[in-house]
């Protein structure tokens, strides 16, 4: 069975370049990227995503993007809004529905240290 690279070598002379200028792309869009994130700020509101980048071999690659916050962060979704304050050594959360005071949010134990936020009908 042949593999991949006498694969490519049988194509057409064009599409041989055509692999090689995507892949030059992808290198350097990979740079590019590694490069923005090496010089983030680092704050305390980040996520951790996983990107298939195929830098590390096959599978996703672990990126970390930060926010642009200092001390406070608000997440909706689902029809709730989650603000996430940071008050001297605690975290401070405060959960309503988008844009008012009041509303049916519940919060329900799902592990150790875990709990969801839901919705509740009017």
């Amino acid at each position: 069975m042949k593999t991949m690279e006498e694969k490519v070598e049988a194509l057409p002379k064009w599409v041989r370049e055509y692999i090689g200028n995507i892949k030059r792309e992808r290198k350097v869009a990979i740079k590019k990227l590694n490069d923005v994130l090496a010089v983030q700020e680092k704050t305390p509101f980040y996520v951790d995503d996983f990107i298939s980048t195929g830098e590390d071999g096959p599978g996703p690659t672990n990126k970390r993007v930060y926010f642009n916050a200092k001390h406070r962060m608000i997440v909706v979704h689902a029809g709730i809004e989650l603000d996430i304050s940071l008050q001297g050594d605690t975290i401070d959360l405060r959960y309503n529905h988008p844009g008012r005071l009041t509303g049916n949010v519940a919060m329900f134990p799902r592990a150790h240290q875990q709990v969801i936020l839901q919705r509740l009908e009017d």
